[in-house]
């Protein structure tokens, strides 16, 4: 049963209202305009509604005159050439446009392989400066290693110097020694020879008396 208060004239005059007005007929168009009523009660009474209304629809057109039709297929055919002239212009753009996406499409896809190309030779690139900076690296790591190893050498060899150079001033100190007494030394043996000279007799010096040999029996 239907809510007390909604009667099938209340859902008769909304909807007939919403009819004059052009706007929707619904169950929910004719409760929104009477303010309350149940879904069921009121869907009943617009169906009878619509039942009783068929015959309010628009009575049947007559054929229009011949020169009406005819004036129609006039502007229809002016209408249908216009609109396929326009058809044919945007058919001819959108063929244009679609070739012109296709030649972009194409260069894109050049242009797409093209940057993997050079992708790949910048990869190869950097996998060979990759390469030559390891090996540089490592030469790198055997200059520095020869470096140390120098360095102990030179190191080595500086402290064999000096002791080499000291040895040396010891070496000279002593020489410059033997030399100061060569002088001395050489004075000593000479007058020490010239002492020998004279100590000893001469092979032609002869006695001032020689001795006189006696005869026997004199």
């Amino acid at each position: 049963m239907g809510r007390p208060g909604i009667s099938q004239q209340e859902v008769f005059e909304a909807a007939d209202s919403l009819f004059q007005e052009g706007q929707s007929i619904s169950v929910n168009a004719v409760r929104d305009r009477l303010g309350a009523g149940s879904y069921s009660t009121i869907g009943a009474h617009l169906a009878n509604w619509r039942e009783e209304n068929d015959a309010k629809k628009l009575p049947d057109v007559p054929e229009p005159p011949p020169a009406v039709i005819t004036a129609v297929r006039q502007l229809w055919s002016v209408a249908w050439h216009e609109a396929q002239a326009r058809l044919k212009v945007e058919r001819d753009a959108f063929e244009a446009a679609t070739r012109q996406m296709d030649q972009e499409r194409k260069d894109m896809v050049a242009e797409i392989t093209s940057l993997e190309d050079s992708g790949r030779k910048h990869e190869a690139e950097i996998l060979r400066l990759t390469d030559q900076l390891t090996e540089g690296q490592r030469a790198a790591k055997l200059l520095e290693e020869e470096k140390i190893r120098l360095s102990t050498d030179v190191a080595r060899l500086t402290e064999r110097i000096k002791g080499l150079e000291s040895l040396a001033a010891e070496h000279k100190e002593q020489l410059d020694k033997l030399v100061e007494r060569i002088p001395k030394i050489t004075g000593e043996s000479s007058t020490s020879a010239a002492a020998d000279d004279h100590a000893k007799p001469s092979p032609d010096r002869r006695p001032l008396h020689p001795k006189t040999s006696v005869p026997a029996g004199s």
